[in-house]
């Protein structure tokens, strides 16, 4: 059995089938997850405006023409942790989906694609405050 506890009548009623169980039909084991929220809207805004930025600061300094979607294939593949998928007996380990990022994990790659840009492009991305109120935990500095 799967409940989501997001309200206090869910908790209520929750508490209700656990008084009722009857133990004579065995034991029961719980496991409490916290649900997390995938990434919100402004990281994504923030993110594509990121990697559009980045594709043209790459061009600029290397007169190298990238897309978009080849910048963000090559950061997912740089920092996210891969993950094994076996068909037929062959192993492939891809990076995931950004869209299936938490909020916390996302701010974290995003955090890395900053230091990155700072350190090895000598590239400081902004930080627009109307993208990073929701979720990102960046701020603009001035």
């Amino acid at each position: 059995m799967i409940a989501y506890l997001g309200t206090e009548d869910d908790r209520k009623k929750m508490i209700k089938r656990f008084e009722d169980y009857d133990l004579a039909n065995g034991c029961l084991v719980f496991k409490i997850d916290k649900v997390s929220k995938k990434r919100s809207d402004a990281q994504n805004r923030l993110y594509w405006l990121w990697l559009d930025l980045i594709r043209q600061h790459i061009y600029v300094t290397t007169s190298k023409i990238f897309s978009q979607q080849d910048i963000h294939e090559w950061f997912k593949d740089e920092f996210l942790p891969k993950q094994p998928i076996v068909i037929s007996g062959k192993t492939k380990h891809v990076a995931p989906s950004t869209t299936r990022l938490k909020v916390k994990d996302m701010h974290d790659y995003l955090e890395q694609i900053d230091i990155y840009c700072a350190s090895k492009l000598d590239f400081i991305l902004p930080t627009p405050d109307e993208l990073c109120v929701e979720g990102t935990g960046y701020r603009d500095a001035s």
